[in-house]
């Protein structure tokens, strides 16, 4: 690569073209990097091989290289479309680019319109490819990404496993306050769409429904030292509906209150 460019694209092409995993392999993504836009003549057609290949986890690295140069670029827009409503493999890549590229400032709102079409998929392995999205608490704080929150925090994405983003929301050491409506459709989807989990002591929901009251207290704690009675006051009732709903093991919520 850094003695004759060309040679090495020449190679890096023979070798692909009777073996896609090749291509697919975690050498090839720094080839790729380092090769486009430069090469894309000659590297466009084996990142197309890889998406309609009959190998699962090629045709996902390829879908995922298709997804992120059409984010770099503008490559690739017909093999995008069919990724995007393609087999699962192809959406679980185009699920898995949206997700790493999300943090990057640059490409975010981009990537948000694609987990809003990916974040309510009708396969399960598809959605979990979004748990990657909410890894650090960087975009819930950030007004302009609130809609898109409220949103995730409704799919069935968030409802397959809310651990991450709750554990995101108990990551913030700062003040609640600018997230509360978060906190707020957390507890509203614990109270209706998954009090029926929260009661499944075997699950993991539970454990989470303590979590997010741990952090509605947070909450609630935050807006009485600021003197913002109408938070306060939100927290308050959502203790309320919890406790009325039944959510995960109620003594522990009356425990939590109690502290």
């Amino acid at each position: 690569m850094n003695i004759d460019k060309n040679l090495a694209v020449q190679w890096f092409s023979t070798a692909c073209r009777e073996d896609p995993r090749i291509s697919a392999s975690p050498y090839a993504l720094p080839f790729f990097n380092y090769t486009i836009p430069s090469h894309i003549n000659q590297i466009g057609p084996i990142i197309r091989q890889m998406c309609f290949a009959s190998i699962d986890d090629v045709a996902m690295e390829g879908a995922r290289q298709v997804t992120a140069r059409r984010i770099f670029h503008g490559f690739f827009e017909k093999e995008f479309a069919k990724c995007l409503a393609g087999n699962v493999p192809q959406r679980k890549g185009v699920a898995n680019a949206a997700s790493l590229l999300f943090h990057d400032n640059r490409y975010s709102k981009t990537c948000v319109e694609l987990l809003r079409q990916l974040m309510n998929d009708p396969e399960k392995e598809v959605r979990d490819e979004l748990r990657k999205v909410f890894r650090n608490h960087d975009l819930i704080d950030d007004p302009e990404y609130s809609a898109f929150i409220k949103t995730y925090i409704s799919s069935k994405s968030f409802a397959d496993n809310p651990d991450s983003f709750i554990r995101s929301l108990k990551d913030i050491t700062g003040s609640l306050i600018p997230v509360a409506e978060a906190v707020f459709a957390v507890c509203e989807e614990f109270s209706t769409t998954l009090k029926e989990k929260s009661r499944d002591m075997g699950s993991i929901y539970p454990h989470m429904a303590s979590e997010i009251s741990s952090v509605l207290l947070r909450l609630y704690e935050q807006a009485q030292d600021s003197r913002d009675q109408r938070i306060a006051d939100r927290c308050l009732n959502f203790f309320d509906i919890l406790l009325e709903n039944r959510v995960g093991r109620a003594i522990e919520l009356t425990k939590t209150m109690e502290k």
